[in-house]
């Protein structure tokens, strides 16, 4: 059965237990359904589940001419491991603006679930384990954030942001259409428009210090499509895009292979072993990050400018260590300077 039916049914067998006697035409307003589906309903239980449906033309509804319990949901091997890994994952997201729904619906569906069923879970965990990536910012204040947005997204109200910008270190008021919520990495983020820049801007929910719903009304422009705005970002940042070429080394090379980081990426094969990835990317502050955590296994080949600010990245590395660990931060600034 689909779900929306499966709902049906345990609530029709919920009345019916209850002694309500229920009927066709009460079903099928509480439902929001055509009298139709709910007399195929019915016969689902008495055909299907052989419930021993009767009904009672003086109370107009009907009944249990003796006592009857829905037959156990059967639950396969593979069935039981997705519901511990959402169980898993709802672990991973407590506090955040999809921890109670999550919830709700792990408790429904064991609602649904023979008490017969016996799973061990310590041994599953055993020989299944996943990371999530970890919600970044404080939990409560992230989903307050994510609320009032959902609301001003559903209703098209603008919203009045203090930002706090990590990558300028200062603290902007913004008024902003917001258009979505994404999440990605385990940061929430919200894409609108920024009235203030007038273009297309991307906050992240943790960063924002105060938000207010405000009277404003605004409309998602129809060129809009989130897909094709994302297309060309490495993750979340979105820029003018440009031609990227990085070339890994034999040994990296192995790990890079077989893994699609990117739409747009292709892969060539070098004579050492290597390989040249190339990409068309928007926004290369995520992508510079990217490069760097591979150390000297990858080289960035173009765009000129993002090969010398990640060799000026190294070489201040290469400074602080050569400094050694008990030098002064001036001293480490002076001789990253140096290098």
């Amino acid at each position: 059965m689909v779900r929306p039916q499966l709902h049906r049914i345990v609530h029709i067998h919920q009345q019916l237990r209850a002694g309500r006697y229920p009927n066709v035409p009460r079903l099928a307003a509480l439902f929001e359904v055509n009298e139709r589906t709910v007399r195929r309903d019915l016969q689902y239980l008495r055909e299907m589940c052989n419930a021993p449906l009767e009904f009672d033309h003086q109370r107009r509804g009907f009944y249990y001419a003796e006592d009857f319990e829905l037959p156990p949901m059967r639950l396969s091997e593979g069935e039981l491991l997705a519901l511990f890994v959402g169980a898993r994952i709802l672990a991973e997201y407590q506090g955040t603006p999809f921890s109670q729904p999550l919830s709700s619906a792990l408790a429904k569906l064991a609602q649904f679930a023979p008490g017969t069923i016996t799973v061990d879970l310590q041994a599953v965990s055993e020989v299944v384990s996943f990371q999530v990536e970890p919600l970044r910012g404080e939990a409560e204040a992230v989903a307050r954030a994510f609320r009032q947005l959902e609301q001003a997204i559903v209703e098209r109200r603008r919203v009045l942001v203090e930002y706090y910008s990590a990558y300028r270190d200062e603290i902007t008021l913004r008024r902003f259409d917001p258009y979505c919520l994404r999440n990605s990495g385990g940061v929430w983020y919200v894409i609108g428009h920024c009235r203030e820049r007038e273009a297309l801007r991307t906050f992240a929910l943790d960063r924002i210090l105060t938000l207010e719903l405000l009277e404003d009304r605004f409309e998602v422009p129809e060129s809009f499509d989130l897909r094709r705005y994302l297309e060309t970002a490495w993750r979340t940042e979105v820029g003018e895009p440009v031609p990227v070429a990085v070339r890994f080394d034999a040994y990296q090379a192995r790990w890079i292979r077989g893994k699609r980081w990117h739409p747009s990426q292709q892969v060539e094969e070098t004579p050492d072993g290597g390989v040249i990835v190339r990409f068309i990317v928007g926004g290369l502050g995520e992508l510079k990050r990217w490069v760097l955590q591979f150390g000297g296994h990858a080289e960035v080949l173009e765009p000129e400018w993002l090969r010398a600010q990640v060799a000026q990245e190294f070489r201040a590395a290469t400074g602080l260590y050569a400094a050694g660990p008990t030098a002064t931060a001036g001293t480490r600034q002076s001789a990253a300077r140096s290098g």
